[in-house]
């Protein structure tokens, strides 16, 4: 045997696993400290002397009886009081406890015939888990705050003896000390007058008293109060998933036991929020987002100097300060609670925690100036001296395809946002929102709008602005749970029109427009875009820059649907795509000269023109240059990579971070074979 001597020592009174051991087999159970840590009556010669002392005294006397076999450093675990880093020495002491599996198999059932739901509901396999392996609650504890228990440990004044604390039969729970005489004097057959009463030190545990939040609130005893009556039970409990057994299950526990009832219906959880590498937040690691700072904007530099204001040790101090430079910009803009907000609500499509990187909450702050940017645009170009809003002058059936085309997104996207907060999916209606105004309204729609509203006058420049504005006032409407002062402020610079609310916040939220449908529409406009991005993807493929507006041409295979299409919507394509012209080709048709090709499907390719645009050799040249750095970067990071230990050594967070380089690189390159491909055509 390399450690110990194969004998155990087993001391049931002072350690949790010894405990458990003493109850197997019947061991006594003996406590030889005092509560001021000194040691009582049992600990024979040492009585009376300090734990601490004790233990250099025992090796002394080990040794003057020839016993001492010597010491060695051993890891073990030590508890340690977290305000005054003292040693923890575990003890017996009388409890309080409550029996919780009967009300436990209540629970289980009630989750199980969904008269309580948990949301999300993988949350019920650890709801079952938990509670069928239950114990009995000890819920007294020893500290100096909180309720204190309501039980009076009873003395009779004729007895010369002190009651047992640890016997039930002299303890009486009661309301109040009242109420503790009366039930002592019928519990005993003794008179009010020969008692005394003795209320406990001891205080309830935090979540015994929390777990009464639901019933105490409206006045409970009293369940006659008009409070109690009308909103106990409740609905919806919205709270953390860290706290599902300590605060959740104890409310559901009260309100079976004390009132037969549970006390909501929905319990919603939400996950808990870490810094960027999913560590949990603390401030010897530094990496404690306030949201105050993103909320109205911070310098790197003042962080560092809250950091020293943290009264942390000089190692716990550097650690703080390189994880702040790690993790922060040198200077976060303000962001406002909207874009905190949103962002927050964006993490939750991930489940799990949400670990949270202040770049992200930066991004939605720039998409928060987009909507304001696209409103300030819209409004502009909608409002003129004759407009008047009327939603009803909106002929869906009679529309032009891209009209029809963002009434079908829009209902699309209030369709999926209400299905998104009647099922709790907040990450959802987030995103749908966002798709719906950054990459069709902003991208698309008015793009394509802004040559129709060059001429104000036309009948279809009249449908695109009621059309736009019926967007911003039902967008403002959408959004505003999610971004509700930006959503006020923009609702508010709305002119009057019939039917407009006072506040956005009272406005009616959207609801589902039966009428504006069709796939046909969705299918068409997409042709369209893949077009758009076909010429896009290839004049970046050759690093020509948009404004150099080239000339496109589309070839039709034979038998195609398309063309009437394309035809029909030349104008737009040429706006979104940013080109000089677009000229349609039969297949008999000759390949244009000086073009980049690319097939969209398989009736349709496309044809960019960039020889006078493009340095053959030049860019041929730079490509090369990146093709080899490239190459460079990707042998060292594999090499990195398939290092020893590499899995087992290197932080996951770090390993994450190079694989993602590394497929980046990946797509870089093929990217840049590509495209030095297609120049080294133009030079054939």
């Amino acid at each position: 045997m390399e450690f110990g001597t194969g004998a155990v020592k087993v001391t049931p009174a002072h350690d949790p696993r010894d405990y458990d051991c003493g109850q197997r087999n019947g061991l006594e159970f003996v406590n030889i400290f005092n509560d001021d840590g000194t040691i009582n009556e049992n600990g024979g010669q040492y009585v009376n002397q300090h734990r601490f002392e004790v233990r250099a005294k025992m090796i002394k006397d080990l040794d003057a009886m020839g016993l001492f076999r010597g010491k060695e450093p051993n890891k073990m675990r030590l508890g340690l009081c977290s305000r005054s880093n003292d040693v923890v020495e575990p003890l017996l002491r009388p409890q309080w406890y409550m029996k919780c599996k009967d009300v436990a198999e209540e629970m289980i059932e009630a989750v199980r015939k969904k008269e309580l739901e948990l949301i999300p509901s993988y949350y019920e396999a650890t709801w079952n888990r938990w509670l069928e392996n239950i114990h009995d609650w000890c819920i007294s504890r020893q500290l100096w705050w909180g309720h204190q228990c309501p039980v009076y440990l009873i003395h009779r004044k004729r007895e010369n003896r002190r009651p047992d604390p640890s016997k039930n039969d002299d303890w009486v729970a009661a309301r109040n000390i009242e109420e503790a005489y009366e039930k002592a004097s019928q519990k005993l057959g003794i008179p009010r007058d020969q008692l005394h009463l003795e209320q406990d030190g001891d205080v309830l545990d935090t979540w015994f008293s929390s777990g009464l939040f639901p019933l105490s609130v409206f006045g409970w005893p009293d369940v006659e109060n008009p409070d109690f009556k009308a909103f106990y039970p409740g609905h919806l409990l919205e709270t953390g998933d860290d706290i599902l057994f300590f605060w959740v299950a104890r409310m559901v526990m009260m309100g079976l036991l004390l009132e037969k009832k549970l006390p909501f219906k929905q319990v919603f959880l939400h996950p808990i929020v870490r810094d960027a590498f999913g560590r949990k937040m603390s401030k010897s690691l530094g990496n404690i987002v306030d949201p105050l700072d993103l909320v109205y904007g911070v310098t790197l530099d003042t962080l560092i100097g809250q950091i020293k204001t943290w009264n942390l040790s000089a190692q716990e101090e550097k650690i703080a300060v390189d994880c702040k430079k790690k993790e922060y910009p040198d200077i976060v803009p303000p962001c406002g609670s909207d874009a905190l907000r949103f962002g927050l609500l964006s993490y939750m499509v991930q489940g799990g925690d949400i670990n949270l990187n202040v770049n992200t909450i930066i991004s939605w702050r720039n998409f928060g100036n987009k909507i304001w940017n696209s409103f300030k645009f819209a409004i502009s170009k909608a409002i003129t001296d004759k407009f008047v809003y009327n939603p009803q002058s909106i002929n869906f059936s009679s529309l032009s395809l891209f009209n029809k085309w963002i009434l079908i997104r829009l209902n699309k996207t209030i369709t999926k946002i209400n299905a998104g907060f009647d099922s709790y999916k907040l990450g959802e209606i987030s995103q749908a929102f966002y798709q719906f105004w950054m990459y069709e309204f902003c991208d698309i729609y008015l793009e394509v709008t802004k040559p129709i509203l060059a001429n104000a006058d036309s009948d279809e420049a009249r449908t695109v602005q009621q059309i736009l504005f019926l967007i911003l006032e039902t967008g403002l409407r959408l959004l505003h749970p999610m971004m509700p002062f930006l959503s006020e402020e923009l609702y508010q610079k709305l002119p009057q029109f019939a039917g407009k609310a006072e506040s956005v916040s009272i406005a009616e939220y959207p609801k589902q427009n039966s009428d504006w449908v069709g796939e046909d529409s969705n299918d068409q406009v997409e042709s369209l875009m893949n077009i758009v991005r076909s010429v896009r993807s290839l004049a970046a493929s050759v690093n020509m820059p948009p404004s150099n507006k080239p000339k496109v041409f589309v070839q039709f295979g034979e038998g195609s649907d398309d063309r009437a299409l394309v035809e029909a919507n030349r104008l737009q394509i040429i706006t979104l795509a940013k080109i000089g012209d677009l000229t349609l080709l039969d297949k008999t048709a000759a390949k244009p000269d000086g073009c980049i090709s690319s097939l969209v499907n398989k009736n349709q390719e496309i044809f960019v023109y960039v020889k006078d645009f493009v340095k053959v050799d030049k860019e041929l040249e730079r490509l090369a240059k990146r093709k080899k750095e490239l190459e460079q970067l990707v042998v060292k990071l594999k090499e990195k990579m398939s290092t020893k230990d590499y899995e087992t050594r290197v932080p996951a967070d770090v390993q994450k971070e190079n694989k993602d380089k590394l497929e980046g690189y990946l797509t870089e390159q093929a990217a840049v074979e590509e495209s030095h491909k297609k120049i080294a055509s133009l030079g054939k």
